[in-house]
Protein backbone atom coordinates (compact mmCIF):
# COMPACT_ATOMS: atom_id res chain seq x y z
CA UNK A 1 0.00 0.00 0.00
CA UNK A 2 1.18 3.50 -0.84
CA UNK A 3 1.49 6.05 1.45
CA UNK A 4 -1.72 8.25 1.15
CA UNK A 5 -3.55 5.77 -1.13
CA UNK A 6 -6.36 4.10 0.44
CA UNK A 7 -6.76 0.23 0.97
CA UNK A 8 -9.27 -0.66 -1.97
CA UNK A 9 -7.51 2.17 -3.87
CA UNK A 10 -3.66 0.22 -3.30
CA UNK A 11 -5.97 -3.62 -4.01
CA UNK A 12 -7.52 -2.39 -7.29
CA UNK A 13 -3.82 -1.29 -8.47
CA UNK A 14 -2.01 -4.27 -7.09
CA UNK A 15 -2.64 -6.03 -10.20
CA UNK A 16 -3.16 -5.82 -14.30
CA UNK A 17 -4.70 -2.27 -13.69
CA UNK A 18 -5.63 -0.04 -15.31
CA UNK A 19 -6.66 -3.01 -17.73
CA UNK A 20 -8.77 -4.84 -14.71
CA UNK A 21 -9.61 -2.93 -12.20
CA UNK A 22 -10.88 -4.76 -9.44
CA UNK A 23 -11.07 -3.04 -6.03
CA UNK A 24 -11.59 -5.72 -3.03
CA UNK A 25 -15.98 -5.69 -3.34
CA UNK A 26 -15.44 -6.39 -6.71
CA UNK A 27 -12.90 -9.59 -6.26
CA UNK A 28 -15.67 -10.79 -4.41
CA UNK A 29 -18.82 -10.55 -6.96
CA UNK A 30 -15.42 -11.83 -9.34
CA UNK A 31 -15.79 -15.00 -6.94
CA UNK A 32 -19.48 -15.32 -6.20
CA UNK A 33 -20.28 -15.36 -9.36
CA UNK A 34 -18.42 -18.44 -10.56
CA UNK A 35 -19.72 -21.74 -11.00
CA UNK A 36 -17.83 -23.22 -8.35
CA UNK A 37 -18.88 -20.89 -5.69
CA UNK A 38 -22.38 -21.30 -6.78
CA UNK A 39 -21.90 -25.16 -6.77
CA UNK A 40 -20.33 -24.66 -2.92
CA UNK A 41 -16.93 -25.85 -4.32
CA UNK A 42 -13.33 -23.93 -3.33
CA UNK A 43 -11.59 -21.93 -5.84
CA UNK A 44 -9.85 -23.91 -8.64
CA UNK A 45 -6.09 -24.21 -7.72
CA UNK A 46 -5.20 -26.47 -10.35
CA UNK A 47 -2.34 -24.58 -12.02
CA UNK A 48 -4.00 -24.86 -15.31
CA UNK A 49 -5.80 -22.26 -17.36
CA UNK A 50 -9.19 -22.09 -14.90
CA UNK A 51 -7.06 -21.99 -11.52
CA UNK A 52 -9.16 -19.07 -9.75
CA UNK A 53 -6.32 -18.16 -7.81
CA UNK A 54 -2.93 -17.09 -9.30
CA UNK A 55 -2.42 -13.67 -10.93
CA UNK A 56 -6.71 -12.72 -9.74
CA UNK A 57 -6.77 -10.61 -7.04
CA UNK A 58 -9.78 -12.81 -5.64
CA UNK A 59 -7.10 -14.96 -4.97
CA UNK A 60 -5.28 -12.82 -2.24
CA UNK A 61 -8.64 -10.44 -1.31
CA UNK A 62 -9.02 -12.30 2.06
CA UNK A 63 -5.66 -10.53 2.93
CA UNK A 64 -7.46 -7.29 2.51
CA UNK A 65 -10.29 -8.37 3.96
CA UNK A 66 -8.27 -9.30 7.52
CA UNK A 67 -6.51 -6.23 6.96
CA UNK A 68 -9.78 -4.28 6.93
CA UNK A 69 -11.29 -6.15 9.78
CA UNK A 70 -8.50 -6.54 12.04
CA UNK A 71 -6.04 -4.13 10.58
CA UNK A 72 -2.26 -4.77 9.53
CA UNK A 73 -1.06 -5.66 12.46
CA UNK A 74 -2.17 -9.51 11.86
CA UNK A 75 -0.62 -10.10 8.51
CA UNK A 76 2.62 -8.32 9.90
CA UNK A 77 2.69 -10.49 12.76
CA UNK A 78 1.55 -13.55 10.68
CA UNK A 79 4.59 -13.20 7.72
CA UNK A 80 6.97 -12.08 10.27
CA UNK A 81 6.66 -15.30 12.30
CA UNK A 82 6.78 -17.46 8.49
CA UNK A 83 9.51 -16.17 7.67
CA UNK A 84 11.05 -16.20 11.11
CA UNK A 85 9.85 -19.71 10.66
CA UNK A 86 11.85 -20.97 7.56
CA UNK A 87 15.10 -19.35 8.18
CA UNK A 88 15.01 -21.31 11.31
CA UNK A 89 15.13 -24.29 9.07
CA UNK A 90 10.95 -25.12 8.97
CA UNK A 91 9.64 -26.79 5.71
CA UNK A 92 8.31 -24.52 4.13
CA UNK A 93 5.67 -27.23 2.41
CA UNK A 94 4.15 -27.03 5.32
CA UNK A 95 2.08 -23.83 4.06
CA UNK A 96 0.32 -26.42 2.13
CA UNK A 97 -1.42 -27.52 5.54
CA UNK A 98 -4.20 -25.17 4.74
CA UNK A 99 -5.60 -25.44 8.28
CA UNK A 100 -3.06 -25.17 9.99
CA UNK A 101 -3.02 -21.74 7.97
CA UNK A 102 -6.02 -20.67 9.07
CA UNK A 103 -5.15 -21.34 12.65
CA UNK A 104 -1.98 -19.52 12.36
CA UNK A 105 -3.69 -16.88 11.13
CA UNK A 106 -6.11 -16.79 12.98
CA UNK A 107 -3.90 -16.54 16.26
CA UNK A 108 -2.40 -13.03 15.09
CA UNK A 109 -5.96 -11.87 14.33
CA UNK A 110 -7.24 -12.97 17.31
CA UNK A 111 -10.57 -14.38 16.38
CA UNK A 112 -11.49 -17.45 14.56
CA UNK A 113 -11.00 -16.58 10.65
CA UNK A 114 -12.48 -19.90 9.41
CA UNK A 115 -15.62 -18.57 7.77
CA UNK A 116 -13.37 -16.08 6.28
CA UNK A 117 -11.06 -18.37 4.46
CA UNK A 118 -13.96 -20.42 4.20
CA UNK A 119 -15.19 -17.56 2.07
CA UNK A 120 -12.54 -17.39 -0.28
CA UNK A 121 -12.69 -20.75 -1.45
CA UNK A 122 -10.20 -22.47 0.89
CA UNK A 123 -12.34 -25.09 3.00
CA UNK A 124 -11.19 -26.57 6.17
CA UNK A 125 -9.85 -30.21 5.63
CA UNK A 126 -11.24 -31.32 8.75
CA UNK A 127 -13.68 -28.67 10.35
CA UNK A 128 -14.51 -30.68 13.52
CA UNK A 129 -10.99 -30.49 14.85
CA UNK A 130 -10.01 -27.02 13.32
CA UNK A 131 -13.10 -25.74 15.33
CA UNK A 132 -11.73 -27.70 17.76
CA UNK A 133 -8.08 -26.20 18.03
CA UNK A 134 -9.80 -22.54 17.79
CA UNK A 135 -11.83 -23.47 20.86
CA UNK A 136 -8.77 -24.82 22.67
CA UNK A 137 -7.29 -21.16 21.89
CA UNK A 138 -10.08 -18.90 22.79
CA UNK A 139 -10.35 -18.20 19.20
CA UNK A 140 -14.07 -17.30 18.32
CA UNK A 141 -15.77 -16.16 14.97
CA UNK A 142 -16.34 -12.22 15.10
CA UNK A 143 -19.69 -11.04 14.07
CA UNK A 144 -17.76 -8.42 12.20
CA UNK A 145 -17.12 -10.99 9.47
CA UNK A 146 -20.60 -12.39 9.21
CA UNK A 147 -21.60 -8.56 8.71
CA UNK A 148 -19.26 -8.66 5.87
CA UNK A 149 -20.31 -11.87 4.26
CA UNK A 150 -24.05 -11.00 4.32
CA UNK A 151 -23.29 -7.58 2.97
CA UNK A 152 -21.14 -9.09 0.25
CA UNK A 153 -24.38 -11.13 -0.96
CA UNK A 154 -25.98 -8.04 -1.77
CA UNK A 155 -23.25 -7.31 -4.04
CA UNK A 156 -24.34 -10.22 -6.14
CA UNK A 157 -25.75 -8.97 -9.75
CA UNK A 158 -29.30 -10.23 -9.34
CA UNK A 159 -29.67 -9.63 -13.43
CA UNK A 160 -28.16 -9.31 -16.32
CA UNK A 161 -27.74 -5.85 -16.72
CA UNK A 162 -26.78 -5.90 -13.44
CA UNK A 163 -24.13 -8.56 -14.67
CA UNK A 164 -22.71 -6.78 -17.43
CA UNK A 165 -22.91 -3.58 -15.19
CA UNK A 166 -20.23 -5.21 -13.12
CA UNK A 167 -18.47 -6.49 -16.11
CA UNK A 168 -18.41 -2.94 -17.08
CA UNK A 169 -17.06 -1.70 -13.57
CA UNK A 170 -13.84 -4.57 -13.44
CA UNK A 171 -13.21 -4.34 -17.54
CA UNK A 172 -13.85 -0.76 -18.30
CA UNK A 173 -11.35 -1.32 -21.87
CA UNK A 174 -11.75 -4.94 -22.25
CA UNK A 175 -8.42 -6.26 -24.85
CA UNK A 176 -7.55 -9.91 -25.10
CA UNK A 177 -10.69 -11.13 -24.46
CA UNK A 178 -10.27 -14.21 -26.54
CA UNK A 179 -10.29 -17.03 -23.99
CA UNK A 180 -13.25 -18.13 -22.16
CA UNK A 181 -12.16 -19.39 -19.40
CA UNK A 182 -10.57 -16.24 -17.49
CA UNK A 183 -10.46 -12.55 -17.64
CA UNK A 184 -12.26 -10.35 -19.89
CA UNK A 185 -13.30 -13.67 -21.86
CA UNK A 186 -15.01 -15.10 -18.95
CA UNK A 187 -17.22 -11.90 -19.18
CA UNK A 188 -17.93 -12.27 -22.18
CA UNK A 189 -19.23 -15.66 -22.58
CA UNK A 190 -21.12 -14.94 -19.30
CA UNK A 191 -22.58 -11.41 -19.86
CA UNK A 192 -24.44 -13.29 -22.58
CA UNK A 193 -25.60 -16.22 -20.11
CA UNK A 194 -26.37 -14.67 -16.72
CA UNK A 195 -29.58 -14.45 -14.79
CA UNK A 196 -31.39 -14.33 -11.94
CA UNK A 197 -31.24 -18.15 -11.54
CA UNK A 198 -27.39 -17.91 -11.23
CA UNK A 199 -28.05 -14.98 -8.60
CA UNK A 200 -30.16 -17.08 -6.61
CA UNK A 201 -27.92 -20.25 -6.89
CA UNK A 202 -24.87 -17.67 -5.25
CA UNK A 203 -27.06 -16.31 -2.73
CA UNK A 204 -27.96 -19.95 -1.23
CA UNK A 205 -23.93 -20.97 -1.38
CA UNK A 206 -23.28 -18.07 0.59
CA UNK A 207 -25.92 -18.30 2.55
CA UNK A 208 -25.08 -22.32 3.50
CA UNK A 209 -21.58 -20.69 4.79
CA UNK A 210 -23.38 -17.80 6.94
CA UNK A 211 -25.67 -20.82 8.32
CA UNK A 212 -22.58 -22.93 9.07
CA UNK A 213 -20.72 -21.00 11.51
CA UNK A 214 -23.54 -18.86 12.80
CA UNK A 215 -26.90 -21.29 12.69
CA UNK A 216 -30.32 -19.92 12.22
CA UNK A 217 -32.47 -19.63 15.58
CA UNK A 218 -35.31 -22.47 15.40
CA UNK A 219 -37.61 -19.74 16.89
CA UNK A 220 -37.10 -17.34 14.37
CA UNK A 221 -40.25 -16.46 11.85
CA UNK A 222 -42.20 -18.85 14.03
CA UNK A 223 -45.88 -17.90 14.65
CA UNK A 224 -47.29 -17.17 18.10
CA UNK A 225 -48.71 -20.62 18.10
CA UNK A 226 -45.83 -22.53 17.14
CA UNK A 227 -43.55 -20.60 19.01
CA UNK A 228 -45.35 -21.63 21.89
CA UNK A 229 -45.60 -25.17 21.22
CA UNK A 230 -41.56 -25.13 21.75
CA UNK A 231 -41.43 -23.39 24.85
CA UNK A 232 -38.56 -25.07 26.14
CA UNK A 233 -36.55 -23.30 23.06
CA UNK A 234 -38.21 -20.55 22.04
CA UNK A 235 -40.51 -17.62 24.13
CA UNK A 236 -43.52 -15.60 22.77
CA UNK A 237 -44.47 -12.03 24.73
CA UNK A 238 -47.50 -9.34 24.27
CA UNK A 239 -45.75 -7.45 27.03
CA UNK A 240 -43.82 -4.44 25.32
CA UNK A 241 -41.30 -3.74 27.87
CA UNK A 242 -39.44 -6.10 30.65
CA UNK A 243 -40.59 -6.74 34.17
CA UNK A 244 -37.37 -6.15 35.80
CA UNK A 245 -35.53 -3.03 35.79
CA UNK A 246 -31.76 -2.89 34.46
CA UNK A 247 -29.50 -1.40 32.73
CA UNK A 248 -29.21 -1.44 28.86
CA UNK A 249 -27.75 0.78 26.23
CA UNK A 250 -29.27 3.83 25.13
CA UNK A 251 -29.45 3.52 21.55
CA UNK A 252 -28.79 0.11 19.32
CA UNK A 253 -25.10 2.45 18.39
CA UNK A 254 -23.92 1.87 21.92
CA UNK A 255 -24.38 -1.94 21.64
CA UNK A 256 -20.63 -3.72 21.45
CA UNK A 257 -19.67 -7.44 22.04
CA UNK A 258 -17.00 -6.80 24.42
CA UNK A 259 -17.01 -10.60 25.82
CA UNK A 260 -15.06 -11.14 22.60
CA UNK A 261 -12.02 -9.29 23.85
CA UNK A 262 -9.78 -11.92 26.36
CA UNK A 263 -6.99 -9.46 27.67
CA UNK A 264 -7.15 -6.43 29.50
CA UNK A 265 -5.06 -4.89 26.34
CA UNK A 266 -7.50 -5.53 23.79
CA UNK A 267 -10.46 -4.79 25.84
CA UNK A 268 -11.78 -1.56 24.13
CA UNK A 269 -12.64 1.46 26.66
CA UNK A 270 -14.96 3.25 24.46
CA UNK A 271 -17.75 0.72 25.46
CA UNK A 272 -16.23 -1.27 27.11
CA UNK A 273 -14.23 -2.01 31.00
CA UNK A 274 -11.68 -4.67 32.07
CA UNK A 275 -11.96 -6.64 35.74
CA UNK A 276 -9.66 -9.20 37.07
CA UNK A 277 -10.86 -12.29 37.17
CA UNK A 278 -13.92 -11.46 35.07
CA UNK A 279 -13.06 -10.02 31.59
CA UNK A 280 -14.33 -7.82 29.33
CA UNK A 281 -17.60 -6.53 30.35
CA UNK A 282 -19.98 -3.75 28.54
CA UNK A 283 -20.54 -0.38 30.46
CA UNK A 284 -24.11 -0.96 30.80
CA UNK A 285 -23.83 -4.57 31.93
CA UNK A 286 -24.09 -3.40 35.54
CA UNK A 287 -26.68 -3.46 38.68
CA UNK A 288 -25.14 -0.32 40.24
CA UNK A 289 -27.88 2.53 39.21
CA UNK A 290 -25.50 5.46 39.47
CA UNK A 291 -22.78 3.22 37.23
CA UNK A 292 -25.16 3.11 34.68
CA UNK A 293 -26.51 6.37 34.59
CA UNK A 294 -22.58 7.91 34.13
CA UNK A 295 -21.25 5.13 32.25
CA UNK A 296 -19.58 7.53 28.96
CA UNK A 297 -18.50 7.05 25.36
CA UNK A 298 -14.63 6.21 26.25
CA UNK A 299 -13.49 10.23 27.76
CA UNK A 300 -16.43 11.98 25.57
CA UNK A 301 -19.44 13.19 27.78
CA UNK A 302 -21.91 11.31 25.75
CA UNK A 303 -24.11 8.87 27.76
CA UNK A 304 -24.65 5.20 26.56
CA UNK A 305 -26.79 3.85 29.05
CA UNK A 306 -30.10 3.96 30.72
CA UNK A 307 -31.65 2.52 33.64
CA UNK A 308 -34.87 1.71 33.75
CA UNK A 309 -37.48 -1.54 31.81
CA UNK A 310 -35.81 -2.26 28.84
CA UNK A 311 -37.81 -2.98 25.70
CA UNK A 312 -38.75 -6.68 25.76
CA UNK A 313 -37.04 -7.84 22.47
CA UNK A 314 -39.65 -10.83 22.00
CA UNK A 315 -42.53 -8.10 21.84
CA UNK A 316 -45.14 -9.51 19.38
CA UNK A 317 -42.41 -11.91 18.01
CA UNK A 318 -40.82 -15.59 18.25
CA UNK A 319 -37.35 -15.69 19.82
CA UNK A 320 -34.81 -17.71 21.41
CA UNK A 321 -35.24 -18.24 25.76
Amino acid sequence: VKQGKSLDESFMKSMSYPRSQFTIDRAAINWMITVNFGKGNEMDYSNTERDEFRYQQRGYAKYADITRLFGWKPLRKFFRQENLDIRAGGDPKYENDSDDRTYRLSLKAGVDLTPLIHFWGIHPVKPIALSDRMKGANLLISDNVKELLERYLLLIPNTNAAFRKHYKDVHPDPTYCNNPLYGCGWYNKWQAIWKPSHYEKAVRAGQFIIDTYWPPSPCAGLNRKKCLMKNDKCMYSNKKKEKERTCFEKNEKFYHDCSKYLTKKTCKPTFCYYVKNVGCSHKCATTKIRTCKIAKKGTSAVKICKYGKKPNPCFNMCCDI
